[in-house]
């Protein structure tokens, strides 16, 4: 399969979730929004954040204004995706806060202040298939946040865990999908974790993502590819 045949692929397989999500009837969208919200707000980490970056969801996507507004009533800082200049950024918002729509149907806090992402301690991802690149997960290390993730497309390739890695250098836990014993266990490990190993992870989570995912890193990397494939028609 070529790269074109690959892509026409991944737009059908989109397409055909998509189709299955929008034939959900309405009233088992709200309950499972619901159930939902109840699942995530009761997650540990969740409950210990002070700041989640959650999205606005649109169409007929589950909704998460049930989850912003428990998280604000809880106290919780929430704060949602907007384009400033051209540049992606988390902007605070409270449920009633001013809000514009966005070139695709979306809405995008209109005042609030930009909050740094290192101040980010949750953020909720919304996805309709396995992601091809797992650029959450080496935006959550380059936010110098350990990883609890599932053992789905390139996810894993992305987290320094053992066998593959000592203990010493781990940046994150990966966990079979549907496991959800396992994934237990891995949130218990990571909130388990004392504040000298926790500010010791995040800071091997923000290195290694310097290491493996900077402009600098990405360029030499595809460069070296290139070179190989050049010296190779040689």
């Amino acid at each position: 399969m070529n790269s074109a045949q690959l892509k026409r692929a991944k737009r059908d397989v989109r397409r055909r979730v998509l189709a299955e999500r929008d034939a959900i009837p309405a009233n088992t969208r709200v309950r499972s929004s619901l159930e939902i919200a109840q699942r995530f707000l009761a997650l540990p980490e969740v409950a210990a954040a002070r700041t989640v970056l959650a999205f606005w969801s649109f169409g007929s996507e589950l909704s998460t204004a049930p989850m912003i507004e428990r998280l604000h009533g809880d106290g919780t800082r929430v704060a949602l995706p907007r384009i400033v200049d051209g540049e992606l950024e988390a902007g605070e918002y409270r449920p009633g806060d001013p809000v514009t729509e966005t070139s695709f149907g979306a809405f995008e806090p209109a005042v609030g202040a930009a909050i740094d992402p290192a101040a980010i301690d949750v953020v909720a991802v919304p996805a309709t298939q396995p992601p091809v690149l797992g650029r959450v997960v080496a935006q959550a290390q380059a936010m110098g946040r350990p990883v609890v993730t599932t053992d789905i497309g390139v996810l894993p390739e992305h987290v320094v865990t053992p066998p593959e890695m000592p203990e010493d250098v781990r940046t994150g836990w990966v966990v079979k999908p549907g496991d959800a014993e396992a994934f237990s266990g891995a949130l218990l490990a990571a909130l388990s974790l004392d504040d000298t190993a926790y500010r010791a992870m995040c800071a091997r989570s923000r290195q290694f993502a310097e290491y493996m995912f900077s402009p600098q890193s990405v360029a030499a990397a595809t460069r070296a590819v290139y070179t190989s494939l050049l010296a190779r028609d040689t």
